[in-house]
């Protein structure tokens, strides 16, 4: 992002998260692709400023589609050619849940099968 926290580049990881395309993505406002996040552009505008990276844990962020997704995000300030910039990296926690629920599941399977009778 620019230093007025403008989209400059998206991976394909990140088209795919968002639910936007690069080409759609280009030049808009981060609140236009993240709705009600005024805390989180705050720290991305604290971090911006105090030239410090931060990162945010176990997070939802409702994208412009109505979407919620649960994720981390860092936000690293860096110069290009001159220019103020923003990197930020947004980690989904969707694949951690699903592994959590895995393995949830299968202790209360494993639980379950202590108390049987054994087979005989």
């Amino acid at each position: 992002m620019d230093k007025e926290l403008r989209l400059l580049y998206l991976n394909v990881a990140a088209e795919s998260l968002l639910e936007i395309s690069v080409r759609k993505a280009s030049k808009l406002f981060i609140g236009d692709v993240l709705i009600k996040a005024a805390e989180d552009i705050g720290e991305m505008q604290t971090a911006l400023t105090n030239s410090h990276s931060f990162t945010k844990r176990q997070t939802q962020l409702q994208l412009m589609h109505g979407k919620t997704v649960d994720v981390d995000y860092t936000i690293t300030p860096f110069e290009e050619d001159g220019e103020q910039r923003v990197l930020l990296e947004i980690t989904s926690l969707e694949h951690s849940y699903r592994i959590n629920r895995g393995v949830s599941e299968q202790h209360t399977c494993d639980d379950q099968r202590i108390g049987e009778r054994p087979r005989t």
